[in-house]
């Protein structure tokens, strides 16, 4: 009898820990998407295939999905394997500016970037990600740089230093990798130009300000410090060219 007894109980513990196991979480990557199509407006995103093009409840279901304003992103961590991705404005939702599928594998960052010169004329960048990990005792923030307009290469100075002080020449979709800089109680606000190589004239510019809050007697928020940051000229000749910043924490 009691080795009937301990039988049942040894599958019960054992029965409990296969389902325990099936339904530990599996992991997801991180992803996260920019809007830099020159002229356009917010964008929406849908990774459910099934309500692609579909009339019924299509208004309903992108009043509840992500907007990625021109110049903005947004991040997600859900999805692993081959995920389905649409992109519509959030003035046509029936007509995707771009869709396609994404491979995600579990625990990876990525970045995809939606751009082009206008909505007629749509391009993209996907690259996976490493951003730095920056120790509370390196008081550092990480900044790469990528060329996302469709012209002449570009170069990246820190005003006031020489042309192509930090990046000499960075073409169309050319991303760096992330460089770390200072934020100490005694750096002052980073200004970075975006310069056409050939002319040297400034397209964008972008302005870090309070790199150095949050030390000493300084208490404001330091939104920097420990951080990394994706720096983007995007726009276009007819709409103008910007410089926009995008977390990459």
């Amino acid at each position: 009898m009691k080795y009937l007894l301990y039988s049942l109980l040894l599958i019960i513990v054992i029965l409990h820990s296969g389902c325990y196991k099936s339904n530990q979480p599996q992991g997801s990557a991180s992803l996260t998407v920019v809007n830099a199509v020159a002229g356009s407006p917010a964008l929406v995103t849908n990774f459910n295939s099934n309500e692609a093009g579909k009339t019924t409840n299509t208004l309903q279901y992108y009043k509840a999905a992500k907007r990625v304003s021109y110049g903005g992103s947004t991040e997600t961590g859900s999805f692993i394997g081959p995920t389905t991705l649409s992109l519509a404005t959030i003035t046509d939702t029936l007509e995707n500016l771009w869709s396609g599928t994404l491979n995600l594998q579990t625990g990876m960052i990525y970045s995809f970037f939606l751009l082009g010169e206008d909505t007629a004329h749509i391009d993209t960048l996907f690259i996976t990600d490493a951003p730095p990990y920056h120790s509370p005792s390196d008081s550092s923030i990480g900044i790469r740089f990528v060329n996302l307009t469709n012209g002449d290469p570009v170069s990246v100075d820190i005003q006031g230093q020489s042309n192509g002080s930090e990046v000499s020449s960075l073409s169309y979709k050319n991303i760096t990798s992330f460089k770390s800089y200072p934020a100490l109680a005694s750096s002052k606000n980073y200004i970075f130009e975006f310069r056409d190589v050939t002319t040297g004239n400034v397209l964008g510019s972008l302005t870090l300000s309070g790199v150095s809050n949050g030390s000493g007697t300084n208490t404001a928020k330091n939104n920097y410090r420990y951080k990394n940051f994706t720096m983007a000229l995007m726009g276009s000749t007819t709409f103008g060219q910007s410089v926009s910043l995008i977390n990459n924490y």
